[in-house]
C-alpha cells in the first residue's frame, strides 16, 4: 500500500527555538503535541497491511517512498475506541533513534510554539505513561507526547511481552 499525498509543513516563526515547535495532532477529543524536530512528514492514511501476532495498537505496515514502516494507531495506543477513517486521518512519520514509525492520528494540521514556560508535568489523568507534560496556549490544552515512552515498546513485531498486550 502506498501513500498518495504529502502535505507541506505549516509555516512557523523562523526565530522559534526548534525544541519549542510541536505538531498538533487530534486523537479523539484531545490535542496532542509531537516534537516537530522528530516529525519527518505527514501523509494521507489509506490504511495499513495487517501483521498477525502484533500488539493491538500496531495497525500494520505501510509503504512510504519504497520503505516499509510500522504504523501505530494512537487511538488504540491511548485506549480510545476505534473510529472510521476520514479524509483528515493522517500518518505522521516520526524518527527516533534511527527508527521511523507512522503514527496514525485523526488529524494533523498545525504547528505551534510551546516554550518551556507554558509546559508543566503531566498529571495522573493525562492519558497515562506516554504523556510527558501538558501545555496551555490561548485557552487550548495540549498533551505533550513522550515519544521515547510511546515508541520504546510496541514497534518490534517479534516482541511478545504479555504485559503490553
Amino acid at each position: 500500500m502506498t501513500f498518495a499525498v504529502t502535505e507541506p509543513a505549516p509555516a512557523v516563526d523562523a526565530d522559534a527555538d526548534a525544541d519549542d515547535l510541536h505538531l498538533v495532532c487530534t486523537v479523539g477529543d484531545a490535542a496532542y503535541a509531537l516534537p516537530a524536530r522528530r516529525v519527518i512528514e505527514l501523509e494521507t492514511y489509506p490504511g495499513a497491511t495487517p501483521v498477525p501476532g502484533v500488539r493491538p495498537w500496531v495497525a500494520g505496515l505501510v509503504q512510504v517512498r519504497g520503505r516499509v514502516i510500522p504504523a501505530i494507531d494512537l487511538r488504540a495506543r491511548f485506549g480510545l475506541p476505534a473510529a472510521v477513517r476520514t479524509l483528515d486521518t493522517r500518518a505522521v512519520l516520526v524518527e527516533l533513534e534511527q527508527r521511523v514509525v507512522a503514527l496514525v492520528v485523526d488529524a494533523a494540521r498545525e504547528v505551534v510554539r510551546l516554550p518551556p514556560e507554558l509546559r508543566r508535568p503531566a498529571g495522573a489523568g493525562d492519558h497515562g505513561d506516554h504523556i510527558g507534560g501538558v501545555a496551555e496556549l490561548a485557552h487550548r490544552r495540549f498533551l505533550l507526547v513522550d515519544l521515547e515512552s510511546l515508541l520504546g515498546t510496541g514497534v518490534s513485531h517479534g516482541d511478545r511481552d504479555e504485559d503490553h498486550r
